[in-house]
């Protein structure tokens, strides 16, 4: 289901050399920059301009330390030279996979100058973040390109400012200030949680543009985070090393300073036990940018904070999830060709005789072609009780479908992924 689609990329790997102060390039002696993104299915997206002249687009992501190409094809074509081979962990937390570093490419955002970054470049394509998002996604801009810069987010606008923190001021009153600790490029922020029958689970949590998701624990690295009463099992997004496992349900609360998100959708995820075994690893969980999304964020990386300024109407927005059963893939040159990739067993598209592999060529009487996906599975996350019908196509036939929406997480049903 669309809803639970993100990248959680914890790339474990030998220290990367890169420039003393990387990120001052990029500001062109500024104060600041301001960098214009696509937010699209809960990804911030920015254009840049790749090796001086190929124009690509890179999800931002503060939850990755480093930048990232994921189709080697691109680094072949130009004929950028591979100085080693590295293991990665993926975003599985327990497949191994491998990636090459080239060094000292020239990237370029909108308004930016022109700067130097090692990559790293993925020896397989492993995402499918095109079919998932529905437009192209070329790489992951991480960390170690503003690790020593602010940077500011602004959700509303739709851009980024990278501001230089020896002429940044603190942003003043109307916003709340939060210490968070900085571990490998990533930011960590100290929160509250309440799951069944625990309450106040103090758990430590990744900052994660890179995740288009609500909120994420692992179960297994604290031993008051039990699963709710309800869950969804399947696929709880997508990543390096491909689908992330695990299940979907509802937290009684979440709290990091002064703010509270109360009956929060939240995925579920256990963690190998090879990394629990890593003394260094600090993580109960992620933020993504669906709550992310509620505040205008700055994260001040070299003084190890965080501001916060909520969103008004946007703060106290229902957190909505796909009531379907679906899990739906773009494909075509121009990503308006969707193909149902999974159905869970004993939800409304299952029931409605859905299946995998199906061609969604009308929905709600509109032809797809003239549909985003965002389109899609937005509607496919509405309230409980509303209609969808669709026509597909399964061996050549046509076939009309019909079934409502149902909110899975508030009633006790066997589901399972098929």
């Amino acid at each position: 289901m669309k809803s639970f689609l993100c990248v959680v990329l914890l790339l474990i790997f030998p220290l990367i050399c890169i420039a003393q102060f990387p990120g001052l390039d990029l500001l062109r002696g500024k104060k600041y920059i301001e960098v214009p993104f696509e937010y699209n299915q809960g990804f911030i997206v920015l254009s840049v301009d790749f090796n001086r002249f190929l124009p690509l687009k890179f999800i931002f992501d503060t939850g990755a330390e480093n930048t990232l190409i994921l189709k080697k094809e691109i680094t072949d074509l130009l004929g950028l030279k591979y100085t080693k081979k590295i293991s990665l962990i993926g975003s599985d937390m327990s497949s191994t996979i491998f990636a090459y570093i080239t060094r000292n490419v020239a990237l370029k955002f909108e308004n930016s100058g022109t700067f130097l970054q090692d990559i790293l470049v993925l020896e397989n394509d492993l995402n499918n973040l095109d079919q998932l998002t529905g437009m192209n996604i070329d790489g992951i801009i991480g960390a170690n390109v503003y690790k020593n810069l602010v940077v500011e987010i602004n959700y509303k606008k739709s851009h980024i400012r990278f501001h230089n923190p020896q002429f940044y001021k603190s942003p003043g009153k109307d916003y709340d200030e939060l210490d968070i600790e900085i571990r490998k490029n990533k930011p960590y922020v100290r929160c509250v949680t309440s799951v069944g029958e625990n309450d106040s689970i103090k758990i430590n949590l990744l900052l994660d543009t890179g995740a288009a998701l609500n909120y994420l624990l692992h179960e297994n690295t604290h031993p008051d985070i039990d699963l709710p009463q309800y869950i969804i099992p399947g696929n709880i997004g997508t990543g390096i090393g491909g689908n992330l496992k695990g299940y979907l349900g509802k937290v009684n609360y979440l709290q990091f300073g002064k703010y509270q998100f109360n009956s929060i959708t939240t995925s579920f995820q256990n963690l190998d036990e090879s990394i629990l075994d890593n003394t260094q690893y600090i993580r109960n969980g992620l933020l993504g940018n669906k709550i992310l999304e509620r505040f205008h964020l700055i994260i001040d990386y070299p003084k190890q904070k965080i501001y916060l300024k909520s969103r008004r109407w946007m703060f106290s927005k229902p957190f909505n999830y796909d009531k379907s059963g679906l899990i739906i893939f773009a494909i075509g040159r121009n990503f308006d060709r969707y193909y149902i990739k999974g159905v869970i067993e004993n939800t409304p598209a299952d029931k409605a005789g859905l299946q995998s592999g199906d061609f969604i060529i009308k929905f709600k009487g509109y032809p797809t072609k003239y549909l985003s996906l965002e389109t899609i599975t937005s509607t496919l996350a509405r309230k409980p009780g509303k209609t969808i019908r669709m026509v597909v196509v399964r061996n050549g036939e046509k076939i009309k479908k019909k079934f409502k929406l149902e909110d899975f997480l508030e009633k006790n049903i066997e589901t399972h992924p098929k």
